[in-house]
């Protein structure tokens, strides 16, 4: 993998510091480079404990370590070349979560959002399994039918939004005992949405994910169904949900 970076502004730098000055045993930094295995380990092992239904729906019902390892790295080189940013939450220096956030364009600060549908819009479908073999032409399929479905709700969506942020992963290495790890991090992506004034928008899937959202004052605005009929006769679905939350008002 290329090592793409992400260049860190003023305003960034300056809102991670408003960000960490609220607690001292954790903090946020920001990754900048795509090619960080300890990155691709976190979001990983996220993905494979306790998988979302849309994961379960795209790998199968026990997910394969590699084969989610690709639509990570996929995921990463996506949210970077779009201008977006990769926070970790570290804990004694150590790993322990992973954020990726959508900013507007490449070169917008924090300070002065905005949302282009160009970037919103995915202009080519992601290519995460190109070996051929009949299995990876099968979660390809799935994987298509996922972003495709993501990607007509969100346009539905935007113009109710519109100058919003974007969060394609967030997540807590599962293997750490840190029960505050996912409340400090979804405590920082609101401090960054406050301080911008810009609602925040996902999709994601399964009730734990949706109970914990909820409590932080996201909202359902959209359920949808992916469903896809296979050779053997199968009809595997999931259910996805897009979220926003509003800013506080101050």
């Amino acid at each position: 993998m290329g090592g793409s970076c992400s260049c860190v502004s003023k305003q960034e730098t300056d809102a991670l510091r408003m960000v960490n000055q609220f607690g001292t045993d954790r903090r946020i930094i920001n990754i900048t480079t795509e090619n960080d295995d300890r990155v691709e380990q976190v979001m990983t092992r996220v993905l494979l404990t306790n998988p979302q239904p849309h994961i379960q729906f795209i790998f199968g019902a026990e997910p394969q370590a590699f084969r989610v390892l690709q639509f990570v790295r996929w995921l990463l080189r996506q949210t970077l070349e779009r201008g977006g940013v990769v926070w970790g939450l570290v804990n004694e220096d150590e790993l322990i979560g992973v954020m990726c956030l959508r900013k507007p364009t490449p070169n917008t600060d924090i300070s002065d959002l905005g949302h282009t549908r160009e970037l919103v819009i995915r202009t080519k479908r992601p290519v995460v399994f190109k070996d051929g073999a009949a299995d990876n032409e099968k979660f390809q399929r799935r994987l298509d039918l996922v972003f495709e479905q993501i990607d007509k709700i969100y346009e539905t969506q935007l113009e109710s939004l519109k100058q919003h942020w974007v969060v394609d992963f967030i997540g807590v290495d599962p293997t750490v005992q840190d029960d505050g790890g996912i409340d400090a991090m979804l405590n920082a992506l609101i401090l960054i949405s406050n301080i911008s004034r810009n609602p925040i928008y996902l999709t994601c899937s399964g009730d734990s994910v949706i109970s914990v959202l909820t409590q932080k004052f996201f909202r359902v605005e959209c359920s949808f169904v992916v469903q896809i009929k296979e050779e053997d006769g199968n009809e595997p679905s999931a259910e996805l949900q897009s979220m926003v939350r509003w800013p506080d008002e101050w």
